[in-house]
């Protein structure tokens, strides 16, 4: 029983990290380009007023 929860684990952390990754990727090249370019967010309408 302990093995298979074991696995179970192993196998729910290898399906989450390059899918957590594959989140966390564009948000972070998003905040960058949002840092580089301010006028980008109003453009887009997001954060328009803050």
């Amino acid at each position: 029983m302990t093995k298979f929860y074991g696995t179970k684990w192993i196998a729910l952390l290898g399906f989450t990290g390059p899918l957590f990754f594959l989140l966390i990727l564009p948000m972070w090249i998003w905040r960058r380009l949002i840092q580089r370019k301010p006028m980008l967010p109003n453009y887009l309408g997001f954060r328009t007023k803050r």
